[in-house]
Formats: structure tokens, sequence, C-alpha cells
């Protein structure tokens, strides 16, 4: 077992789930059937990426102010992520690097509100069409990792 296998099934404990890395190394945890975070270590950046899928973002107009809100939001500190762009697919994408060396699960576990938090709050913008609004990251309620549900194998991001 290597040590991001050993990562994830610590996790797993913290969060009263199980947890099995794929081949590619990569977990996907669903939360309140909304949001899905790709848990992968990008062993070339020696990182644990956390990412999400907001959404296809329709061109024009929409899409320039949605970008241009990513952006500002990117330039915020602390921030709960980064936003980039996927040029092949139209999507939005949310992600957040921990350095994998000595990396505790506890430490993952007090990572994922806030993103959750900031990747539904984008998600349900898009959904809605509307611009979301540009605030530091400090949720004023912390969803509950109660929700966690085991993921589902799903295509990566």
């Amino acid at each position: 077992m290597n040590d991001f296998h050993r990562l994830m099934e610590d996790l797993g404990k913290l969060l009263d789930i199980t947890l099995i890395p794929d081949k590619h190394h990569a977990c996907v945890l669903n939360f309140e059937d909304e949001i899905s975070v790709q848990l992968e270590a990008d062993s070339s950046r020696h990182a644990l990426t956390l990412a999400t899928i907001i959404g296809e973002i329709p061109a024009g107009k929409f899409r320039e102010l949605m970008l241009s809100m990513g952006l500002k939001y990117n330039a915020l500190y602390p921030r709960a992520g980064t936003f980039a762009y996927r040029t092949n697919e139209n999507q939005l994408v949310f992600f957040f690097q921990l350095p994998l060396e000595n990396l505790q699960p506890e430490t993952i576990e007090e990572a994922l509100p806030p993103f959750i938090e900031k990747a539904k709050v984008w998600k349900e913008s898009l959904s809605r069409g509307a611009i979301p609004p540009l605030e530091a990251p400090e949720a004023k309620k912390k969803p509950s990792l109660f929700d966690l549900k085991p993921g589902k194998k799903t295509e990566g991001l």
C-alpha cells in the first residue's frame, strides 16, 4: 500500500466512509448529491489535488463575466481554491492543492467544507445564469461532512 492509499484509508476512517483509490490514484467524494470532489495524487507537483467541475459556461457575455469574476476570486487571500477554465469542454473547474509531504487526513477534512461551500455557490449561480458574489471564503455556515457519501466510480475530471 502506498502513501496515497494509506492517506485515503485514514481519511475514510475519519469521515466514516470507505475510500478506495482507483488505478490513477484518485477517489471521488459526493456531497449532498450536488458536488462531486475528486481527490487525486499529483506526483509531479507532490500535491493532493481536490477538484470539482462547476459546470459548462455558455458562450457570450455571461461567460466573459463569469471568467472575469473567477480571476478576481483567484486574487483573493485566503481563498478556498482556484478557478480554471477547460476550453475543450467550456467548463469552469474549481481546484485546491495541498502538499503531500506530511499531509494528515485532518488537514484534508478541514479544507473540504470551505471548498465545497464555494463550489456550491458558484454552481448554483451558474445554473441560475447569475454572476456569483465576490467574497472571502469565510463561510457563515460550514457544510457538515456527515452529508458525505462514498464516491461512485466516475470519469475523472
